[in-house]
């Protein structure tokens, strides 16, 4: 989901859920993605983004948890 907040920055939420389709045990769900940021326009170009992610194990016995946090730049060649 993504939300304007003026011209130019826009914030967004994600949250994403992993499955394991061949699975043979009781559940299947193994993995959870969140995420949050804001991404900015500084020109029609180039756009700079800062997330945070939190990726989550699930139905482990020892789940791994990671968070990272993220500072992305790009540019569109159009």
């Amino acid at each position: 989901m993504k939300i304007k907040i003026e011209k130019g920055l826009k914030a967004f939420l994600q949250d994403e859920f992993f499955f394991h389709l061949n699975g043979t045990g009781t559940s299947n769900y193994k993995k959870n993605r969140f995420g949050l940021g804001f991404e900015y326009a500084i020109s029609d170009y180039l756009q700079m983004n800062l997330k945070y992610l939190r990726i989550t194990e699930v139905n482990q016995s020892y789940p791994l948890r990671m968070n990272v946090i993220a500072l992305g730049l790009s540019y569109s060649i159009e």
